[in-house]
């Protein structure tokens, strides 16, 4: 995937790490033009390896390209792929973690239930305000990056979460334009939005709502404000995991790349099934009714990009300046990058057709 080489991670430890990924362009040639799209996505990852520590890309979607062959579902245009114009759920609370859960059986959600508060509709609540979770990734993980070491997190809020992504229909509702790449998918998570970008909807979603903003500019105001935000990056992984320790929320995955995995095939939308982004909540969702966790298109968090550095109590991140973090892999993205620890960070300003984002509300 070309966008990840661009990112930056703890200043570009990962830069060299992209070139190593060239060796899997020679396993995985064949014909089919959804593995054009897929090789057309992983040669750029290799090609911007070695330009990955100078920022991003100004261009995120210009591909080269020979024939229309090489672009898939797109055209070949000037030697350039040109894309074609072409309720609220039940409520979920959260387990007790101190054991391994048995993910095995449905979530329970006999036990009493805080419904004072009106939800929002298509959100689903999670209660984890004094709740205690390991967040990253455990060492022996089929995977796992360096920068995801195992820390107790506390988390201080209540929140709601939206259970799908954001729909390329919930952004032109709400900032009536129509920035998608895939533009003729209503249903489908809208993308290629930036950070900025996403700050900007979800203040405009408390405008309509009558809520208090949440950000002046990049300034966020706090975990107190009651309008529409951004999960900080523990609150998502929170809410991914819905109680479970394993990669993702069906369990440890076995491969790294675009080959079939079963642990993603019913829950997530990667390299091995997809070719484009597919209307949300269409794979299975995981024990708290959130769809498309992991997976279809890497979701922006709240948070500046930092190393863990041990327990800590409601974590936001650095504020101001800086990489963010986006979470959950995409469309076309390795096995690999769609596990609930999975963590890269991009300039605010960047946009990509496989980066979008859910918002999230404190509960009062």
């Amino acid at each position: 995937m070309n966008s990840l080489a661009q990112g930056r991670r703890g200043g570009c430890r990962r830069c060299g790490a992209t070139v190593r990924w060239e060796g899997k362009l020679r396993e995985v040639l064949m014909s089919g033009a959804r593995i054009r799209r897929m090789l057309m996505g992983l040669g750029l990852l290799a090609t911007g390896a070695a330009s990955s520590c100078e920022g991003p890309s100004s261009d995120a979607t210009s591909y080269p390209c020979v024939s229309s062959a090489d672009c898939g579902d797109w055209f070949c245009v000037d030697q350039v792929c040109q894309s074609s114009p072409g309720e609220s759920q039940d409520i979920f609370q959260p387990p007790d973690t101190s054991q391994p859960p048995d993910t095995s059986q449905p979530q329970d959600t006999s036990q009493p239930q805080d419904t004072s508060v009106s939800e929002p509709a298509g959100y689903q609540r999670i209660l984890a305000a004094g709740q205690t979770f390991t967040m990253g990734s455990p060492t022996n993980e089929v995977g796992r990056f360096d920068d995801e070491v195992e820390h107790s997190v506390t988390l201080t809020r209540n929140y709601w979460l939206k259970a799908t992504e954001v729909t390329q229909d919930d952004w032109l509702d709400v900032m009536d334009t129509s920035p998608s790449s895939f533009s003729s998918c209503g249903t489908c998570p809208v993308e290629s939005v930036s950070w900025y970008d996403a700050l900007d909807y979800v203040n405009q979603l408390s405008d309509r709502n009558g809520l208090p903003r949440c950000y002046s500019g990049e300034s966020f105001v706090g975990l107190d404000c009651l309008g529409y935000r951004l999960p900080t990056e523990a609150e998502w992984e929170f809410a991914a995991r819905a109680g479970t320790t394993t990669a993702t929320y069906n369990g440890n995955i076995s491969s790294l790349d675009c080959s079939e995995e079963p642990v993603l095939e019913p829950i997530a939308w990667y390299c091995g099934n997809s070719g484009a982004t597919h209307p949300v909540g269409t794979k299975a969702p995981n024990a708290w009714g959130l769809y498309d966790m992991l997976g279809n298109v890497f979701e922006w968090v709240h948070d500046g990009y930092a190393s863990y550095e041990g327990a800590v109590t409601g974590p936001i991140g650095p504020g101001s300046g800086g990489f963010r973090v986006i979470r959950g892999g995409g469309w076309f993205s390795f096995a690999q990058y769609a596990r609930s620890a999975f963590r890269f960070s991009f300039s605010p300003d960047y946009r990509d057709f496989s980066f979008g984002f859910r918002p999230a509300r404190s509960i009062p």
